[in-house]
């Protein structure tokens, strides 16, 4: 066993990971490193000892996350990492180690359970945290964007950029609609279903909603997940997960009040492949 702990969206399941082999290494070398979600399900899937499995695409993202920053911390011959920014302080450019232990200071567990319920126009709404199968999802609306996106910089004719353009911010839009439907159900839909079975039945009912209303759901929705925040101290930014790290000080000047910088922490890079 390589490493236990407990996962942060429910502090009384324990899981225990591995070190990869040479033959996990190999099989690991066939994986495709820009599908990040699909990756970690793989190897936290094969990581973990038997003892103590749970399907990681069950787990919330900032469980996988976590654990796979503990398999980092328990593998890595480094105790910190380089970050280039530039200063919004002094407006310079500074490199700051910043110690994978002053990362690990970020974590808290969840506070209560994962999951926030309150009403909505008279009906029950619940909020969860996104989950490994939805990161899934999400990984494959933000690929095809970053494809139609890479469309943009061929050579095109002004009509092609137009439609493209429009299309890119289309797809945009219906990324940032489904992060929020996966994180929102509502039961009364089909109280014999499931999450997972009424999401069409949510997005129906949700996009059927005066715009007013949804921009309430919506301020609901997100200050239910800022309560339920848990494991490392995190953000969600054009499709992809990273680490904020606060309280950075400005070479230049010490005594300012420090800056939050976001490490881009890729699962897919501690992957050991051959």
């Amino acid at each position: 066993m390589l490493c236990e702990f407990t996962l942060p969206s429910n502090p009384e399941r324990k899981v225990r990971l591995r070190e990869a082999t040479v033959a996990d290494a190999i099989d690991f070398s066939s994986i495709d490193p820009d599908f990040e979600e699909e990756v970690t399900s793989l190897f936290l899937e094969k990581m973990q000892e038997s003892a103590t499995y749970s399907d990681p695409k069950t787990w919330t993202g900032e469980d996988r996350l976590y654990a796979m920053f503990m398999y980092h911390i328990h593998t890595t011959r480094h105790r910190a990492i380089p970050l280039t920014f530039k200063c919004s302080v002094c407006g310079q450019q500074h490199t700051s180690d910043i110690s994978l232990a002053a990362i690990l200071d970020s974590y808290t567990p969840i506070s209560g359970k994962a999951f926030r319920e309150f009403p909505h126009d008279g009906h029950n709404a619940i909020v969860t945290p996104l989950t490994g199968a939805d990161l899934e999802l999400l990984e494959k609306y933000r690929y095809d964007l970053s494809f139609t996106e890479g469309e943009l910089e061929s050579s095109l004719d002004a009509a092609e950029v137009k439609k493209l353009t429009e299309e890119v911010r289309r797809k945009r839009v219906n990324m940032a609609m489904f992060r929020v439907l996966c994180c929102i159900d509502f039961p009364f839909l089909d109280e014999v279903g499931t999450r997972a079975s009424r999401r069409a039945k949510v997005e129906e009912y949700v996009k059927a909603m005066p715009v007013e209303s949804f921009k309430e759901l919506f301020g609901r929705v997100e200050n239910a997940l800022a309560e339920m925040r848990h494991g490392l101290r995190t953000v969600y930014k054009a499709g992809r997960v990273h680490i904020e790290i606060p309280d950075v000080k400005c070479d230049t000047d010490p005594n300012a009040p420090g800056v939050v910088l976001l490490y881009s922490f890729r699962p897919a890079s501690i992957v050991p492949t051959i």
